[in-house]
């Protein structure tokens, strides 16, 4: 999955280039006080990621200069302006303090212990925290650290988070649980609109203590009332004796992200989000109960963006097939599809953005898309490039042909002969389809789509389909 970068967010949503970032320093009411008309300085039009550049270049500049004049007790030819140095390094204090506070990555010992004394001594410092990333991250020393070590540091996490209680955007990686905090009960205390848990596998030998959270702490946090954007990407290993019950679950969420296999909850989560959600991810590995799968998706009746990705594995077998024959098979058996989803996708009548793969849709899902989608993309990893394009080819002539009759039975000329979507994007393996696909054949492909009206590429990596980014709004 795409790493999220955290920055001050409210929601996630599409957005443009280079967003404004709020923060007082930039954004603060021109005052009047009673000597003098008091603005904004001259760090306010600087973003965020200038003044941290700025930081840490002046300290190697005027360290040298600054610590030979205080040595001297004097202000010398090499520093002449001393106290005004000093002014300014004050105020850039200040700046980084208003500015740099309102998003907090604590990922490393020496950082939670730091942001823990500064919040104890300045609460108000901790109150201008809207945005907070925790958790043990692979390839710090600290995920190397023995099992209780690792607990520690967990507790020093969730310590941080109840200092901080404007937080608004949650970036959890992987923890340790104990019996100091109970992690969902401090969630429940915060106002979050946004939270991701990327707690990947801590294959931690199925210790009792593993997992920060319990199944029922999953649909507890997605259920929280403020929460807009919820994404959960891990696969945990559950003590034996899990709570795995599905409580009754209420949720507002608009923008989410599951790709964790299928939990067990993911039908009543979805049923509970229902028509607020806007933008869905969805990457499983299971074959889902298709009546319960295809309730919950009815509901989903205002998804502007989607992305279905089934990578159920295949069925293993003694002897594979020949080549030739699995050349010749024109599309995977029904087993182990989700093929549940097609016929739904004329409900989505909003929907502009799709991303589906083939073992969710055939081909002929060209043919029942709503005219709203500009642009679509058809993921398949396992089959041969060269069949899919004649899948694809093939869909497209038997759309025609269908548009064809239904001018002869009255539509308007011309009608039918257009396809409805503006872009589609077949994402392939690139060694399978430099080794399957020819080079004639794959502008044969484009030119029929032209023909009808459609941009078609070929593409060996995922488009950004949903666009979930954490922006500041």
């Amino acid at each position: 999955m795409t790493q999220l970068p955290l920055h001050d967010v409210d929601k996630l949503r599409p957005l443009d280039a280079k967003p404004a970032v709020y923060s007082p320093l930039t954004h603060a009411p021109t005052t009047t006080t009673t000597t003098r008309q008091r603005g904004t300085t001259p760090a306010a039009s600087l973003p965020t990621e200038l003044l941290l550049r700025i930081f840490e270049l002046m300290p190697m500049m005027y360290a040298g200069e600054v610590r030979e004049d205080l040595v001297a007790w004097t202000v010398t030819s090499t520093c002449p302006d001393l106290p005004k140095v000093a002014r300014v390094c004050r105020g850039w204090r200040t700046a980084a303090q208003l500015s740099l506070f309102h998003s907090v990555s604590l990922i490393r010992r020496k950082h939670v212990l730091g942001f823990l004394d500064v919040a104890r001594r300045r609460p108000d410092l901790a109150q201008r925290v809207a945005a907070m990333h925790i958790g043990l991250v692979d390839g710090t020393p600290e995920l190397s650290e023995p099992y209780e070590r690792q607990v520690e540091m967990s507790d020093l996490f969730i310590e941080a988070l109840t200092l901080v209680p404007n937080v608004r955007h949650l970036l959890v990686n992987q923890m340790r649980k104990s019996d100091t905090w109970r992690f969902i009960d401090v969630l429940e205390q915060l106002e979050l609109s946004t939270l991701a848990l990327k707690l990947y596998d801590p294959n931690t030998s199925n210790r009792e203590t593993a997992v920060l959270v319990q199944p029922s702490d999953v649909y507890r946090a997605f259920s929280l009332p403020t929460l807009r954007a919820f994404e959960l990407n891990f696969r945990p290993t559950w003590p034996r004796r899990s709570d795995y019950a599905v409580p009754v679950v209420k949720s507002n969420v608009e923008c989410m992200s599951v790709t964790v296999n299928a939990p067990k909850g993911l039908i009543p989560m979805l049923s509970a989000a229902g028509p607020s959600l806007v933008r869905l991810n969805i990457y499983t590995e299971h074959v889902l109960n298709p009546e319960a799968a295809t309730t919950a998706f009815s509901t989903l009746v205002n998804l502007r963006e989607l992305r279905f990705e089934s990578n159920v594995p295949a069925l293993s077998s003694d002897a594979a097939p020949p080549p030739a024959a699995a050349a010749r098979r024109a599309a995977p058996t029904s087993a182990g599809r989700n093929d549940w989803l097609e016929p739904l996708l004329p409900l989505y009548t909003r929907l502009q953005r799709l991303s589906i793969s083939e073992q969710a849709a055939s081909a002929t899902f060209l043919g029942v898309l709503p005219r709203g989608v500009a642009v679509a993309e058809y993921i398949s990893w396992d089959r041969r490039p060269d069949t899919v394009l004649c899948a694809l080819e093939d869909a497209l002539l038997d759309s025609r042909a269908r548009g064809r009759a239904d001018a002869g039975a009255g539509a308007g000329a011309g009608e039918g002969t257009h396809l409805a979507l503006p872009r589609l994007v077949l994402a392939v393996d690139e060694e399978a389809f430099e080794e399957s696909v020819d080079e004639a054949d794959l502008e044969r492909v484009v030119k029929a789509f032209a023909a009808r009206g459609c941009e078609f590429a070929v593409a060996f990596e995922p488009m950004d389909v949903p666009q979930l980014r954490w922006v500041d709004t």
